[in-house]
C-alpha cells in the first residue's frame, strides 16, 4: 500500500499539463482489445444449421485526429482502425459440412465527447461514435469425412455506432494517454452464397472494446 500512495503523490506532484491541453488539434495512436460476439442468425440453402463458437477476442489498431475546443467541453475527433481476425465457426449437421470463418474490420467513426476539464492531469470523459465498418468474412466450407474444400470472401458495408467512456491523463507537457471502454455494433456480417448455394448471416456483431491511446497535443 505505501507504494501505491508514494505514486498517487507522485501523481498529484505533476505539473498541470491538461490545462495547458485543453484546447487545440492531437493525433495518437489507439491499440483495440474487444470481446467481441456475433447473433442473429439467418441462412440460405442449409439443412440443420448450428453455431459452434459465437465469441472471440479480438485485437486492433488504428489512428485518431481530433480537436479539443476551447471555451466549451467537447472535443471531436475521426478515427480509423482495422480489426484483425475474429474465428467464427458453425456447421450443418445434415450436409454433414462445417463452416470457418475469419473476419476482419475495417472502420472510420466518428466520435465526440463530453470532457470534465479540471486542475488535476486527470480528465473524465464521455462520448458516442457512430461511422462506417466494413466486414470482411473469409471462409473455409469443408465436407467433413472428405477432403473437399471451398472458399469464400464477403465484404459487407453498415453503419457503425456505440458509445464509450473513460479518463485521459496528460502526463508530460504534449503528451497524453487515454484509457476508456466502448460498446460498439459493427453491423452485419456474411459469408456471400458459396457456389454449393448456401449463405450464413449474422444480423448483429457487436465489441466489448478496451482501448489504450497515445495521443501528442500540437
Amino acid at each position: 500500500m505505501r507504494g501505491f500512495y508514494f505514486l498517487c503523490a507522485c501523481l498529484a506532484a505533476l505539473p498541470a499539463w491538461a490545462e495547458e491541453q485543453q484546447g487545440g488539434y492531437y493525433t495518437g495512436f489507439q491499440i483495440t482489445g474487444s470481446r467481441a460476439e456475433v447473433d442473429d442468425f439467418s441462412t440460405t440453402g442449409t439443412g440443420q444449421f448450428a453455431t459452434i463458437d459465437t465469441k472471440d477476442l479480438v485485437i486492433g489498431a488504428g489512428a485518431v485526429l481530433g480537436y479539443q475546443w476551447r471555451g466549451i467541453p467537447l472535443r471531436t475527433e475521426v478515427e480509423a482502425g482495422y480489426r484483425f481476425r475474429f474465428d467464427f465457426d458453425s456447421t450443418d449437421t445434415v450436409g454433414p459440412v462445417s463452416y470457418k470463418s475469419n473476419i476482419s474490420t475495417i472502420t472510420v467513426l466518428y466520435n465526440i465527447a463530453y470532457e470534465y476539464r479540471n486542475s488535476t492531469n486527470f480528465t473524465p470523459f464521455i462520448g458516442a461514435s457512430i461511422g462506417w465498418a466494413r466486414n470482411t468474412a473469409d471462409t473455409d466450407r469443408n465436407l467433413r469425412g472428405t477432403t473437399a474444400q471451398v472458399n469464400d470472401e464477403n465484404d459487407t458495408d453498415n453503419l457503425a455506432y456505440g458509445g464509450f467512456a473513460g479518463v485521459n491523463w496528460a502526463f508530460a507537457e504534449s503528451w497524453s494517454t487515454e484509457f476508456a471502454y466502448r460498446y460498439l455494433q459493427l453491423g452485419e456480417v456474411s459469408t456471400g452464397t458459396f457456389p454449393t448455394g448456401e449463405t450464413i448471416t449474422a444480423d448483429e456483431y457487436s465489441s466489448h472494446d478496451f482501448l489504450i491511446t497515445i495521443k501528442y497535443h500540437f
